[in-house]
């Protein structure tokens, strides 16, 4: 159980310095939105891919930047988070904090929302 828990940390660890993240865009919020498109991936219809959310100022946790790992219904607009990690400096530096999502769901896109601009994206990076 040990030997998991260090195998599972230095993952997280690294889980960014391989990144190449590309700004796709902003919003009112004062984020800036990043996705890997090296690391998408599409297994059985469905696309994986994650993105991360870089905050202008710090949240009330004191995070400046989260990843998430999302899974994309390109045919019906859906997505689905599958875990998040909160970092406490921007471009997912520094201390992490794990969330897994338990129970994820699908939540449909809004019309015209960050969540559907990014699935387009990801949706017509690999077809």
């Amino acid at each position: 159980m040990k030997k998991l828990l260090v195998f599972l940390f230095s993952i997280l660890i690294s889980f960014n310095s391989y990144a190449d993240w590309k700004l796709i865009g902003d919003n009112v919020n004062n984020s800036d939105y990043y996705i890997d498109f090296e690391k998408i991936k599409k297994v059985d219809g469905y696309k994986y891919y994650r993105f991360l959310t870089d905050l202008f100022e710090p949240d009330q946790d004191g995070d400046f930047s989260y990843v998430s790992y999302m899974q994309g219904d390109c045919k019906l607009s859906k997505i689905m988070v599958l875990s998040e990690f909160y970092y406490k400096q921007p471009m997912g530096v520094g201390k992490v904090t794990t969330n897994t999502v338990k129970n994820p769901k699908w939540i449909y896109t809004a019309p015209n929302s960050m969540n559907e601009y990014m699935l387009e994206l990801v949706c017509n990076h690999l077809k």
